[in-house]
Formats: C-alpha cells, sequence, structure tokens
C-alpha cells in the first residue's frame, strides 16, 4: 500500500468553488447583523447549494412544493441552523462523493452520520464548558472527521482495508493509519482546512479531538476541541454512525466527571442526541432516499405542529391565570385604599372625640367631688359618666380600626390564648353552638396584645352565632405557616416570612363577595337598624394589622364564612428591659394642650393635689415658659398632637437644656405616635382627673412603664 501524497490536497483546493462558498454561509449565519437577503446572495455563488436549499424548502416535510421559488424565501423558512448543515453537506457530498458505488456511499454516508452526531452532541456540551461557543462547537462536530473522506477519495480500496484492520484488531484508527498510509486523518483533516482558509479554531478542533483528555484540559484555547473530544465519545458509545475506531478512550463516567454532568443528565442527554439526530439525518441522505425522506420530514412536522399548539394552549391558560390573579389584586388593592381613607377620617373622628370626653369625665368628677357623698345629682351624674365611658368604649373600636388605639404586645401563645378563653367563648356560643378547637403543637409565639387577641376571639364567636340562628358549628383551627411550607396558603402576607395562622370557621348563612368586599368597614352591618354598630370585623381588622399581620376572609352563601388571621411569628421570646430611675418628687409641672377647655380643666384638677402647674397653649409658649422657669420644672405634661410641633420634638428640646426632665404624653390617638421617645409613659384621652394624678405620682416615685 502507497502512502498518502500530501499533494493530493492541493489537488482538492481546485475541484470548485464550493468549500469557499460554505465557509462564508456558516460565518454569516453566525453573525446576529447578518440579513437574509446577504446570506442568500452568498449561496448564489454555488448552484449545487442553491438547488439544494430550494429542494429541501419545497419537500413535503415543510409543506411548500413548488411554492418557494427564491432563495430568500427558503432561507427565511429553513432558518439559520438548516442553512449551515446543508452548506457543509452539500460541500463534502459534491467533494468527496466521486465513485457511484454502492459501497463507497455507504462507507461516505455512514462517516458523514457520525459527524453528524457528533456536531449535534458537541452543540449541547457546549452549553456546560465555560467559554465555548455552541454554534463553533457544532461545525467543528461536523468537519472532525473531514480527513477520513479525503483518504476514502484518495483510494477508496486501501483506506477501506485500514477501517477492516483497525476494527478486527481493536486498534486506534489513527494508529493503523500513520503505519499503512504514513499520515492520520485528524493531520490530514487539519492540513485541508488551512489549504481551505478555515479558521484557527476549527483547524485546531480537528488536528487536536485524538489527544489525550489530560494534554486537551492543559491546553490554552482547547474549549471547542474539548466538546468535539466528548462529543465524539459519546457518538462512539452508541454507535451513531460509522467512524471507523472501535477503541473508546473515555466511558461515560470520564465524560460525566468532566463536563460536570450527573449520570442521569448524562443519559438524557444521550436521548436528546439521538432524538436531534433523527430529526436531522435525513436531510444527508443520498437522492434515492428522498422519498422516504420526505415523509418521515412531514411526521416530524405534524408532531412540531401538535407541540407547538401545546404550548400555546399552555400559554393561553397561564396568561388567563394571571389576568384573574391581577383582577383580584386590584379589587385587594382598591379595598385596601379604601380602608386607609376610612381609617384616617375614623381616628381624626375618634381623636377629636376622646378629646370632648376628657372635658365631659373630667367635670363630671369634679362636680361629683364638689357635691359631696349623695346628692339629689348624684344619679344623674353617675349615668353621664357611665355614657361616657361608653362612648370611650366606641371610639377604642374606631381607633383599632384606624390602628390608633393603646397596644401593650408581648411574646405570646396562641394557643395557650385560645384554651385560657374557652369557658368563656362556649359561653358567648351559647347551647346551640358547638365549638371546637384544632391546635397545631408546632405553633410558634406571636408578638401581640392579649387584650386584643381576646377581642379578636369574642368579635368573631359573636359574629359566627349571628350567622347560625338555628345553631352550629364554629372551629377554632391553629396553624405554623413557614416560608418554605409547600401548602402555603396565598393570602399569607410576604412570602419570605413565619406565620401563625388562626382560622375561625361557622357552618352559617355565609355572604355573598359584595358583602365579604365590605366587610371590614367600619358601621357597615348586615343586621337591622338598633340591633348592632358594625364594628366587629373593623376592629379585628385594625388589631390586627396594627401587629404586622393580615386578615382574609372566605365565604360562600348557604356554606358558611371563614375568617383566617395571619399573624408574624417570633423566633424566641423577646425580652424588654426597663429603665429604673430614682424616686424625684418634682416641684413643678409644664402643662402644654392647645385644647383651651382640656387644659383649664388639668390645671385646676392638678393644682386641687398640691403641684405646682405651668400652663401653655402652645410649644412656643411652652419653651418661653420654660427658659424662664427650669429650675422649678421637673415634668412635662404634653397633647402629642401641638400646632407647628408635634409634643415629642417639644419635649426633645427642653430635654437638651435639662437632661433629667420627665415627660407624660398624652392624646387621643395610641402610644403609636410616640414612638419617636420610647420609654416615655403616656395617657391616653379620655381620662378621668384621679387617673392623670396617679400616673403622674407613678412617674414621680420611678414606677411607671
Amino acid at each position: 500500500m502507497s502512502e498518502f501524497p500530501l499533494r493530493f490536497l492541493e489537488n482538492l483546493k481546485q475541484l470548485d468553488s464550493t468549500p469557499g462558498v460554505a465557509l462564508r454561509v456558516i460565518e454569516a449565519a453566525g453573525r446576529n447583523d447578518t440579513s437574509v437577503d446577504q446570506i442568500s446572495r452568498i449561496i448564489e455563488a454555488d448552484a449545487g447549494l442553491t438547488a439544494k436549499v430550494l429542494k429541501v424548502s419545497n419537500s413535503a416535510w415543510l409543506g411548500f412544493s413548488g411554492k418557494v421559488t427564491t432563495l430568500q424565501k427558503a432561507t427565511t423558512l429553513l432558518g439559520v441552523d438548516m442553512i449551515r448543515c446543508l452548506a457543509l453537506s452539500v460541500a463534502i457530498s459534491k467533494l468527496f462523493l466521486r465513485d457511484d458505488s454502492k459501497r463507497v456511499q455507504e462507507v461516505f454516508l455512514g462517516i458523514w452520520q457520525h459527524s453528524l452526531g457528533c456536531a449535534i452532541a458537541a452543540e449541547l456540551l457546549a452549553a456546560n464548558l465555560p467559554g465555548v461557543d455552541s454554534k463553533t462547537a457544532f461545525v467543528a462536530g461536523l468537519l472532525h472527521d473531514i480527513g477520513k473522506f479525503v483518504l476514502l477519495q484518495w483510494d477508496w480500496q486501501a483506506y477501506s482495508e485500514v477501517l477492516q484492520e483497525a476494527f478486527e484488531n481493536q486498534d486506534q484508527l489513527q494508529t493503523v493509519e500513520t503505519v499503512r498510509l504514513g499520515v492520520s486523518h485528524p493531520f490530514v483533516g487539519e492540513q485541508l482546512l488551512q489549504t481551505w482558509g478555515f479558521p484557527d479554531r476549527l483547524r485546531r478542533a480537528v488536528a487536536d479531538h485524538q489527544l489525550p483528555r489530560d494534554a486537551l484540559r492543559g491546553k490554552p484555547g482547547s474549549g471547542i476541541s474539548i466538546a468535539v473530544k466528548y462529543a465524539n465519545a459519546l457518538c462512539h458509545q452508541t454507535r451513531l454512525g460509522r467512524s471507523g475506531n472501535p477503541v473508546f478512550e473515555l466511558n461515560r463516567d470520564h465524560l460525566a466527571e468532566d463536563t460536570g454532568f450527573s449520570i442521569q443528565r448524562f443519559r438524557e442527554l444521550t436521548v436528546e442526541v439521538l432524538q436531534r439526530f433523527d430529526e436531522r439525518s435525513a436531510l444527508f441522505e443520498l437522492e434515492g432516499g428522498a422519498t422516504e425522506l420526505y415523509l418521515n420530514m412531514a411526521f416530524q412536522a405534524n408532531s412540531d405542529l401538535a407541540q407547538i399548539y401545546t404550548d400555546l394552549k399552555a400559554q393561553r391558560q397561564e396568561r388567563d391565570a394571571y389576568q384573574r390573579q391581577l383582577q383580584v389584586r386590584d379589587r385587594q388593592l382598591d379595598q385596601t385604599r379604601r380602608l386607609q381613607a376610612i381609617g384616617q377620617l375614623a381616628g381624626g373622628v375618634a381623636h377629636d372625640f376622646n378629646n370632648l370626653l376628657t372635658v365631659i369625665k373630667g367635670h363630671v368628677e369634679l362636680a361629683g367631688l364638689a357635691a359631696g357623698e349623695e346628692t339629689q345629682f348624684s344619679g344623674h351624674l353617675r349615668e353621664i359618666e357611665n355614657a361616657a365611658n361608653r362612648a370611650a368604649t366606641l371610639t377604642e373600636q374606631l381607633l383599632a380600626f384606624s390602628k390608633r388605639q393603646t397596644l401593650r404586645p408581648r411574646p405570646l401563645s396562641i394557643n395557650n390564648e385560645i384554651e385560657a378563653m374557652r369557658p368563656m367563648l362556649e359561653r358567648l356560643g351559647g347551647d346551640a353552638t358547638e365549638i371546637k378547637i384544632k391546635s397545631d403543637p408546632n405553633l410558634k409565639p406571636v408578638m401581640a396584645d392579649p387584650g386584643q387577641v381576646d377581642q379578636i376571639l369574642i368579635h368573631l364567636i359573636l359574629n359566627a352565632k349571628d350567622a347560625m340562628p338555628e345553631g352550629g358549628v364554629v372551629t377554632i383551627e391553629t396553624r405554623q405557616l413557614d416560608a418554605e411550607a409547600r401548602d402555603r396558603p396565598s393570602a399569607a402576607p410576604e412570602p419570605d416570612r413565619d406565620y401563625g395562622l388562626v382560622a375561625i370557621s361557622d357552618t352559617g348563612v355565609g355572604m355573598d363577595e359584595e358583602t365579604v368586599q365590605r366587610a371590614f368597614e367600619p358601621f357597615f352591618t348586615t343586621k337591622e337598624v338598633g340591633e348592632g354598630s358594625g364594628l366587629g370585623l373593623s376592629t379585628v381588622y385594625g388589631i390586627v394589622t396594627q401587629f404586622s399581620g393580615s386578615v382574609h376572609v372566605r365565604s360562600t352563601p348557604g356554606t358558611g364564612t371563614t375568617v383566617e388571621i395571619y399573624l408574624p411569628s417570633l423566633k424566641a421570646p423577646s425580652a424588654q428591659n426597663r429603665a429604673e430611675s430614682a424616686p424625684v418628687r418634682p416641684p413643678g409641672i409644664l402643662l402644654v394642650e392647645d385644647e383651651i377647655s382640656i387644659l383649664k380643666l388639668i390645671e385646676r384638677s392638678l393644682s386641687s393635689t398640691g403641684y405646682n402647674i405651668f400652663p401653655a397653649q402652645t410649644p412656643e409658649e411652652a419653651e418661653q415658659l420654660f427658659s424662664r422657669k427650669s429650675e422649678e420644672i421637673d415634668l412635662l405634661l404634653t397633647d402629642v398632637v401641638l400646632p407647628k410641633i408635634k409634643g415629642t420634638e417639644l419635649y426633645r428640646r427642653l430635654r437638651s437644656q435639662k437632661p433629667e426632665l420627665k415627660a407624660l404624653f398624652m392624646s387621643g390617638y395610641s402610644r403609636q405616635l410616640v414612638e419617636a421617645a420610647p420609654g416615655i409613659p403616656f395617657i391616653q384621652k379620655p381620662f378621668a382627673p384621679t387617673t392623670l394624678c396617679q400616673r403622674i405620682r407613678e412617674i414621680l416615685e420611678g414606677s411607671a412603664d
């Protein structure tokens, strides 16, 4: 057997222009700025490639038989991936398939199928290799065995003997090639690509893909070569095409280890390579298989259309679900804004009403003290005081809804609180109401005011009782909802936070959607006039939201109602340190109140107990008084809401002059307004003069919170 003459490669350059056209098509298709017209003009340079592109575009696979007459339409129809495959297949078949014998065609087709499989595998593997372009890897895979086509074209009989010897002796193919022919197919392929002017990265991939894996991994710029090497090994294992090389350097474990794929993922990758090969291989069969090619492509087109229809249906369902979710969110946002506006109005009304009640209760108490033990007016005064107390309870509910009532939260076990309230809840429900309690033992503590939690339970039990006039069952259920819980309800406010859920369900008449939407509005009620204030659920809403929780109502007419309360869970009980101060009896009190009636009432009440009162109606007047009498003033008694500045800011200014100055804030709102000065005592209007005196005494003695 004679050695392969390198001058044969020079002769191949003169065959025709197809390799150059194929290279330009591949390069143009890989650029994002290349138009279809530009690619079409390049294809026009070779008649064989033009005919192949038009023939494939008019195949039964695409259903355009005889209708596609221009390269621009054909290129648009086929797409970039198909065009680059066709360019190379036409180039290689025209150059090297010169023998019409069936045996030569079989060997040629087997090698080409192996090259195509390697290209598909290299493209998929490149996605898991850093810095490797998948499109370049695909082309390198197609070209990696081009040297075999050259040797087959040079001497079919001699090269067939080399392939047979390598298979029978289980030797490396390139070793047998070098011994018998004086040259190996990677070297021949690299030389051919060099004569054709192919890029260096493609030539290196063809020349180096047979190097040992350790040598490749340490070689600069070898990413494409590594992808081709692993793809070649995968095709050897799956017997994809006919490579002529019976010796496999890499097994599946090596491939999984080097690429980072798990064994399972590598199996899936192998299946994907085979599927893509089946879809594309028919494009490169010889002319005799055209009928089968068209039938296969028609079947594939139907499968693709079915998948497209399925995907579109899924997208439409997803879009409809998203739109429904947006509608729900819009309704919730509208309700939240409406409730916030109502809450601001309710809070303002309650604040002003508390100021009036302070005057009423104060003067009632003073009148009682002046009248003596028991007079003809004592009964009237008690009735006025009782009415004022009931009015104060009503404003407390309004402040709860507007999130402005006074709270004393602490770490709390909801399970223990419900269990402690069980006897009272059963009495409230009556004989016709059965109360069931289902407690989650894993429920974490929450930060809440025990009295307010009791108020929530009482309101909801009474609501449930009203919804079941003939009796029924009320179920109180607790459940821990951690952020990672799979069954976490969508109503839980924040996705990355743990919540404790308290759900109160009844078997009553239920509510329609319109009633549910208005359930939290103050004074909204379904009862007859005079049978209720409509503040039950609005009070619950105000309390829960102040604890950074949320309330969600689910109800259907005829099946009952469920009120779900979500309260943020605590990781661990928090401790509150109390600062202690030495008891100091102040000689004077600076009283600041912009409501003149309250100012006079408090001044009169405190003066009668022996305190030295310095009254001021504005912050400016208070600062002037303090600048003159600071040595005589040891406590600031001020309203929170004052003209121009808040009482907290006034206290900050005065304390900068006298650090030991103590303070007591008062307001028709809640303690939340004095969070800028934590630890300062607070009293909420309305209050009785005796209650105010007691609070001041506690502060001066150092025993107040």
